[in-house]
Formats: C-alpha cells, sequence, structure tokens
C-alpha cells in the first residue's frame, strides 16, 4: 500500500522529542490530504481557558474526505463479486444519492475542541445495605455522598445551528430533566444520576460540557481569561491537530477513585517525573504528515535519558 510510518527519538536536556512520519500511497494520501483540508476555525480558542490543565484541537474536513474516498473506495469494491459487498455498495449509493449532504456535513463544519479542568465535588446518591441484629431485618436506602467529577468540555464549529437546536427541543419534549435556559441547554441529572450536563450553541460553535461556570458566565468564551496569544498561535498554526497538556497537573487533579489502586500506585511513582507534553503537526499532502512530540520536564536529572531510565525503572519495580 505504500504506508509507511518512521520516527526519531531525540534525547535533550530537561526535554525528550518524538519526531513520527507518516508515509501514505497515493489512494490513502488524497483522502488524507482532503480530509485535512480545512480552514481551523480560530472561534473555537476562546472557550480555552488559559487555566485548562489539558487542551486539544483537531482539524478535518469531512465533505471532502467523504467524497475523495467515495471516489477512490468505490471503484475497487464496485470489482468484487462478492454478492454481500455487491449489496453493501448498492445500499452506499443509494444513501449517497438521498441522504441531504448538505445538511449531513454541515452539522460539523471542521474544527474540534476538548478541554480538561480539574475536578470538583459533586453530590451524588448511593444505596447503603443495612442490618439490624436485634430483630434480623436487613434493608436498603438511600443515601447521600460525595463523588470527584472530572471538568471536561467538548465542542466543534457548526454551519447547520438549526439542526442541533432542533434535536434539543425535541429533547426537551420527551424529558423535563432537559431545559432551555435561554443561552444554553441544560440536561439536568445526566452524570451519575446527580451531576447536569450543559448544551451551548451559539457563535458558530456547538458546545457539551459539565462545566457550570462555562455555561453560565463564559457562553461567549472566556475573553482575557482564554488562552494566551502565544498559545493560540500555537494551536492555530498547527497541522490537523494540536494538544497540550500538564502532565503533573493532570495527575494530582485527576479523581484517584477513578482507578484502581494498582494504577494509583503506577501514578504516585509518576509524581515528580511528570512534565508538560505538546503534539504539533504539519499540513497533510498526499505524500506524508509530519507530527512533532514535545515532552518537557523538570527536577534534578543531568539529561534525558537519566530521567527515561529512572521513570522506567519506577514504573518497572511497581508493575512486579
Amino acid at each position: 500500500t505504500g504506508n509507511v510510518i518512521l520516527g526519531d527519538l531525540i534525547l535533550k536536556e530537561n526535554k525528550v522529542e518524538f519526531h513520527v512520519e507518516a508515509n501514505y500511497g497515493k489512494e490513502l494520501g488524497s483522502i488524507y490530504k482532503e480530509m485535512n483540508d480545512s480552514k481551523f476555525d480560530k472561534n473555537v480558542l476562546n472557550y480555552i481557558p488559559e487555566s485548562s490543565t489539558g487542551y486539544f484541537t483537531y482539524n478535518v474536513n469531512l465533505r471532502q474526505a467523504y467524497e475523495q474516498a467515495y471516489k477512490v473506495i468505490m471503484p475497487i469494491l464496485s470489482d468484487e463479486k462478492n454478492a454481500q459487498i455487491s449489496m453493501n455498495v448498492l445500499t452506499i449509493e443509494l444513501l449517497n444519492e438521498f441522504v441531504n449532504k448538505d445538511a449531513l456535513f454541515g452539522t460539523y463544519k471542521g474544527s474540534m475542541f476538548g478541554t480538561f479542568n480539574g475536578i470538583k465535588k459533586i453530590k451524588t446518591k448511593k444505596i447503603e445495605f443495612y442490618y439490624d441484629e436485634e430483630t434480623f431485618e436487613y434493608g436498603e436506602r438511600e443515601a447521600e455522598a460525595e463523588e470527584d467529577m472530572p471538568i471536561f468540555t467538548m465542542g466543534f464549529s457548526i454551519d447547520r445551528s438549526d439542526i442541533p437546536e432542533k434535536v434539543m427541543k425535541h429533547m426537551s419534549r420527551l424529558t423535563s430533566k432537559f431545559k432551555n435556559m435561554g443561552s444554553y441547554w441544560k440536561f439536568e441529572n445526566a452524570i451519575l444520576d446527580s451531576a447536569p450536563l450543559y448544551f451551548i450553541n451559539t457563535n458558530g460553535l456547538f458546545i457539551i460540557t459539565n462545566d457550570e461556570d462555562l455555561a453560565v458566565n463564559h457562553v461567549n468564551g472566556y475573553g482575557k481569561e482564554a488562552l494566551a496569544k502565544k498559545d493560540a498561535a500555537k494551536a492555530a498554526k498547527s497541522g490537523s491537530m494540536y494538544a497540550n497538556i500538564n502532565l503533573a497537573q493532570a495527575i494530582d487533579r485527576f479523581p484517584r477513585d477513578f482507578f484502581t489502586p494498582k494504577q494509583n500506585e503506577i501514578l504516585d511513582a509518576m509524581r515528580g517525573k511528570t512534565g508538560s507534553m505538546e503534539l504539533t503537526s504539519s499540513k497533510t499532502t498526499k505524500e506524508k504528515t509530519s507530527f512533532d512530540l514535545l515532552y518537557s520536564y523538570g527536577g534534578t536529572y543531568d539529561n534525558a535519558g537519566k530521567y527515561l531510565l529512572d521513570l522506567m525503572n519506577s514504573l518497572y519495580i511497581i508493575s512486579k
């Protein structure tokens, strides 16, 4: 197929660099090129707070990718003599003719983002079992409890804001938990039957979040509290994707209850040995896409080699 992935690992003082190059064959390369030929919507950057522990952006043109994949793959499948494949080809051809592709692909315009903003305590309900040794009666009762919940946001740019609006209006007719709050929609008790989800459909973006502060106070973006210009420029100039995460903060902020005791031991071993990670990509051509992963860390290590060996040794000891 001509598809080959090559990479280099470079150890430097206080940083580790991974350079990966994905080389494509002619057919697959043509699909990837069309898929990543999309203008980045800078508006998504206004919904990523500077205080975010980790975030990513992703840019993809589904319409062009679909049309190129249809052009490349359908002739190959049509030549197959298998009856099942022939029926699948017929189904795809009919869908291609009858489906409103403008509406379908207008729902996702091209740019996507996601953030992790730490955790917060939420009140939940749990079932407690009791037993009375004197009366020999046993049963269960509902009790209030607290859980750590990760705060996340996911959003993407859209051309047809009317489509998700129709869906949410229909949902509000089906359940009283789904409410129109004016500038956003609220789905009560959506998480752990206690915490709400918020849906924001504005400024050419459709956003799903469990961050009440974003929905109530920043429905039009974070403004001065959004990513600094330098960080925003890196995301905007990257190719199809960009990601940045502070691993030390992520490990400290993520709820320990989400992991098994063994996994928590591994995370504890990594404390003090973590830094920040940044992923960038090049523009995609028919021949290749390049990815660069930069891992920077602090501490008293003389070089990246000793750092990696110490980290691997800690993980090896825990895993035994």
